[in-house]
């Protein structure tokens, strides 16, 4: 490989890690970027360094210094960096979702986030949701993972074809669980 060509794939990279930061809302973790991006650390660098991407604490990168971290979109993130091994494409998702992916065994995901109090609202979001976007003919079985503030919340959220739940920690971390089944 000349140095053409190895200058051309790092530009290339680098414009991938910004789109990704873009089309998840502007402010991702760095860990994220390098979980995805594999052996990104010098992109990283050359975009702070030239000011396109902008540290704004706690390990988030920000593609503008006016943006405020989404705490349920960085955890969404955190979630399908968990399973990234295993996804083959992502985008961001119809609301009241954040991200969809699609496994290498065919399963079609749903990350969603329950913010503490609205936990009713956003069962009232995916009935609208689901309404408008899919034709019941059709429709695949989508298995979803809702993301909540506090372990207390599983008990009151009610989603339809949830599989796990993904507790935000103090520290930021995620703490995941198995939905019961009832019967």
């Amino acid at each position: 490989m000349n140095s053409n060509q190895s200058r051309e794939m790092f530009s290339n990279r680098n414009k991938e890690i910004l789109n990704f930061v873009a089309k998840y809302g502007g402010c991702v973790k760095k860990s994220h970027i390098e979980t995805v991006f594999k052996r990104s650390s010098k992109n990283i660098q050359f975009l702070q360094k030239h000011k396109r991407l902008h540290d704004v604490g706690n390990d988030i990168l920000s593609n503008t210094l006016k943006l405020e971290p989404n705490k349920g979109m960085i955890a969404a993130l955190t979630v399908l960096c968990a399973a990234i091994d295993g996804v083959v494409s992502h985008a961001t998702a119809n609301f009241p979702a954040l991200i969809s992916f699609l496994s290498k065994s065919g399963g079609v995901y749903e990350i969603l986030y329950a913010r503490h109090g609205n936990e009713t609202g956003i069962l009232v979001d995916m009935n609208v949701s689901t309404q408008k976007n899919v034709k019941k003919s059709s429709q695949t079985l989508v298995k979803r993972i809702v993301i909540l503030d506090d372990a207390s919340q599983m008990e009151t959220v009610n989603i339809p074809d949830t599989m796990r739940f993904a507790v935000i920690q103090p520290d930021g971390e995620l703490a995941y669980y198995n939905k019961k089944v009832e019967g």
